[in-house]
């Protein structure tokens, strides 16, 4: 209920980073749930509890199964790559941010998932020719 009471109060819809991660991140260290593990310059990660107050933490895998270095693999590439890196997630987040410039053509996997997944939205896409 924590998080969801910091998500009622705080809400701020101009800053995505803060509604998801930060609230989370706030909510882990007051419940001292993260362990430092020991950091290299190949790997400084986190890991934390993998639950507090009855409520599960998955993995960021689950939600940014293609992470914002990587945004152009929606955009140029295999449809079957992008599936098979988003297998295990719940969804495909595209980050806005990065890939708002971002031409979509048929051949492009994003259309490959839009018009799967999402069928409406791409029947309304003015794709570049």
């Amino acid at each position: 209920s924590t998080i969801i009471k910091r998500l009622k109060e705080g809400y701020d819809g101009k800053n995505w980073g803060w509604n998801g991660p930060g609230v989370l991140t706030e909510t882990l260290q007051e419940h001292n749930c993260f362990e430092e593990q020991k950091r290299s310059k190949a790997q400084g990660k986190l890991h934390w509890c993998r639950e507090v107050a009855g409520v599960t933490i998955l993995d960021p895998s689950a939600f940014y199964a293609i992470g914002w270095r990587e945004v152009e693999v929606y955009f140029i590439g295999e449809c079957a790559s992008v599936e098979s890196q988003l297998r295990k997630s719940y969804t495909a987040h595209i980050w806005g941010k990065k890939s708002k410039d971002k031409i979509i053509t048929e051949q492009s996997p994003i259309y490959c998932l839009m018009k799967k997944h999402c069928p409406m939205s791409t029947s309304l896409l003015k794709l570049e020719i």
